[in-house]
């Protein structure tokens, strides 16, 4: 989920036991299990990512991404920490 001025919408989807994080460019979607489950072994293009709600925010751990999907100069070692806050929108977009 890099920023870029273009096709840069993203969805947010939420079930009971999940969140996907779904970005219009390049069709991207990132399927964070909620029920406390442990991080996988195997690199994936996204990484592995795993969510939990404090409060109104989503805290989302992400490890085993490819050498390939560095970010920053990272590498595959990276752990992402990302959080999302719920916000109280006044009005809808048509």
């Amino acid at each position: 989920m890099v920023p870029s001025p273009y096709n840069n919408n993203i969805q947010f989807i939420e079930t009971r036991d999940y969140v996907v994080i779904s970005n219009e460019n390049i069709h991207d979607a990132r399927l964070i299990p909620l029920d406390g489950r442990p991080h996988g072994s195997v690199p994936q293009w996204l990484g592995d990512s795993r969510g939990h709600w404090e409060s109104d925010t989503l805290v989302v751990d992400t490890v085993n991404l490819t050498a390939k999907t560095g970010i920053a100069g990272s590498d595959e070692n990276l752990l992402a920490d990302s959080k999302f806050v719920r916000m109280n929108i006044d009005h809808a977009f048509l």
